[in-house]
Order: C-alpha cells, then structure tokens, then sequence
C-alpha cells in the first residue's frame, strides 16, 4: 500500500472522531449564546406582554397594557422570525439534553407561532369564553396591591382599558370583512356578558375590589384619593368601555357571526383544524390519522374490558 493510500485510509477513520470532538471552550461558547439568547427573548417577551408579566411578579411595565394595534402584532411576527433564524443558527452538539431540549422547544413554539400567523387568530379574538371583556376583569385575581405604586399603576391600566377595546374592534372588524367570524349564537352570549360588567355601579364592579380594602401599610389619606382615583377611572374608562364594546357585539358584529358552529365554517377550514391537531399533539399526524388512532385505541380498550368481563364471568 502506497504512504499516499495510507495516509488517505487514517484520514477517513480518524478524522471524523477529531471533528466531532468539539473543544470545551467552544462547547461552553455555544451553551453561553443560547443561555444568552434564551434570557433576550425572554426579555421580549415580558417587554411586550405586560399583563402577562405582572402575573409572573415582574412590575416593570405595571402600569401598561398590552398592544393590539396591527403595527404591534407585525412588528411581534418580525421579531419572532428574527429570534427563529437567531435559535435554530446555534449548534447544540455536546450540550446537556435539558439544554438541547430548550432550544428544541423554542424553536417549535416560534415556528408554530409563524405557521399559525397565516391564519390571522388576531382578528377573531373575542368568544364567549375568552376576550378583553372577560381577560380585563381577572386582572384583580392576578395582580398583587401591596404598595401606592401597585395602586397607581392600576387606576393606570384602567384609564388605557378603551384604548384595548378600540384596538380589539378594529381587528374584529377586519375579521367580519375576511369571514373570520365566531359562531353567531356564542356571541350572544358577549353581549350578554359585557352589558353585565358595563351597566353596573363603578363600586360594584369588579374592577373595583382592590379598593374595598387596602394594605395597612398604606395611610388612609392615600387610601382615600386612590378610592377615589380608582372609582373615577372605572365610571369615566372602564364602564362606557364596556357598553360601547357591547353595542358594538350585539349591533354589527353578532348579527355577523357564522351560522355553522364547526372550525370547517371558516375560510382554510380544513388547513385551520390540521394546524389545530398538529399544534395540541406535537405530532405530524393529520387529523384523518389521529381518528383513526383513537379508534384503534378504544377497540383494544373494550378488548381488553370485555376480557375482565370474561374472567369474572359476566356473559357479553
């Protein structure tokens, strides 16, 4: 065999076990960019969800809603494309499986997050079961008032609720004009719901519970004018708010709603309801397969059962 041969038939077999032999340094690197990057959209996140960060104790933009508007929900698609290519450019060979799985999950919830966007869900955001009508009220539940500025941040938020329901309306007028339409008879139910919370007394409402009762910590000429503030906030904001949405529901938009309660009813039904299995299943089945799987799995079940039956000597 000639040193040139020789030397060939090493390369082959040593050199893949040098490549794949990644450097600590580089390891670490890589492990650090995605740490790095994972906190950053992390950030994003809680920067632009507001509300969803003062669930989680953050009170950085406590005194903040978040945006509907169209520019804001572009300019969210723009940056979660931006942090896809960014997550899925970063090489995880010889991290730890949590970490591999991280960014695994990341990428997935991103890229069905873009997927999803075809469909535009922003402009049917409103159902009998959820909404700015019934998300706005559980802001009470979620929020903590331990201090004047968890006060003042919320009589904040309050004088902002129109702007929320503004932008709501438009998008569900831009989905009245695509035929993206709940069922007719659900949103009867909205109307329902908020002419219940619009009509009521401020004090009654409740958006007004955080004021029934304050921290001791607070003095009770704080406590008066944020009563007073906050009681203000709901008769002049929150409340006709409430009942312009609810004209607005029952006048032009319910009228609208689709006859067919089924997901088909909308426009790329079909393609809707396969996103809907792909995205609850984490599989790439299509919905044909998965009934078919289902009643696989109920035949082997009542198999089974009618087995038990046998053995304890019920006739079947």
């Amino acid at each position: 065999m000639s040193k040139f041969l020789t030397f060939a038939l090493l390369c082959v077999l040593i050199c893949p076990i040098v490549a794949s032999a990644q450097p600590p340094a580089d390891v670490e690197s890589r492990r650090k960019a995605l740490n790095d990057l994972l906190a950053e959209q992390w950030e994003y996140t809680m920067r632009t969800n507001p509300i969803y960060a003062s669930t989680l104790g953050d009170k950085r933009w406590n005194d903040k809603l978040d945006d509907f508007s169209q520019q804001a929900i572009d300019d969210d698609l723009r940056e979660s494309q931006n942090f896809l290519v960014r997550f899925e450019a970063i090489d995880t060979a010889g991290f730890p499986e949590q970490e591999v799985l991280n960014k695994k999950l990341m990428v997935r919830d991103l890229k069905m997050k873009l997927e999803e966007a075809r469909f535009k869900p922003w402009e049917m955001p409103v159902a009998q079961n959820h909404g700015i009508h019934l998300d706005a009220p559980q802001l009470v539940s979620v929020l903590s008032f331990e201090s004047v500025k968890d006060y003042e941040d919320y009589i904040s938020r309050l004088r902002q609720l129109p702007v929320l329901f503004d932008q709501t309306v438009i998008q569900m007028r831009k989905g009245m004009a695509e035929g993206l339409m709940p069922p007719r008879f659900l949103l009867e139910k909205v109307v329902d719901q908020a002419n219940g919370i619009g009509t009521q007394e401020a004090s009654k409402s409740p958006f007004a519970h955080p004021f029934d009762e304050f921290p001791k910590a607070i003095s009770d000429a704080d406590q008066k004018r944020l009563r007073e503030q906050g009681l203000a906030a709901i008769r002049d904001s929150v409340l006709p708010a409430y009942v312009k949405f609810a004209k607005f529901v029952g006048d032009e938009y319910a009228p609208k709603g689709r006859t067919e309660p089924g997901i088909w009813a909308l426009p790329d039904g079909d393609a809707r309801y396969a996103f809907r299995v792909k995205d609850s299943t984490t599989t790439n089945l299509t919905p044909e397969e998965i009934h078919q799987l289902g009643l696989a799995q109920v035949k082997e079940i009542e198999g089974r059962m009618l087995g038990v039956a046998n053995q304890l000597g019920y006739r079947t």
